[in-house]
């Protein structure tokens, strides 16, 4: 399935980033920026920043379920309605 259609991106690709970043730091959140640096593109129009992130999320069995961007323990049930696109969004 395709992710971003910008940069050619599959879900598999989405999985090999998050495979790639956990190599490295095993614990923590993945934000969008380094899914994207671990597979040498940026992100052009935006649109696929949400796809992506519930992909990467759907994959990462080693995330805390913590978003950056939310206070306390709120996890992904929220939908960051003021995320800017190209903005790192965390893919817990």
């Amino acid at each position: 399935m395709i992710v971003c259609s910008c940069n050619a991106l599959s879900d598999g690709d989405i999985r090999e980033a998050v495979d790639r970043v956990r190599a490295v730091r095993p614990y923590g959140p993945i934000t969008v920026g380094e899914l994207y640096r671990a597979l040498g593109v940026r992100p052009k129009c935006g649109t696929c920043l949400c796809h992506a992130t519930e992909h990467a999320k759907r994959h990462d069995t080693a995330g805390d379920g913590q978003c950056c961007q939310c206070p306390g323990s709120q996890c992904w049930s929220c939908h960051h309605a003021e995320a800017k696109p190209g903005a790192d969004v965390v893919a817990a």
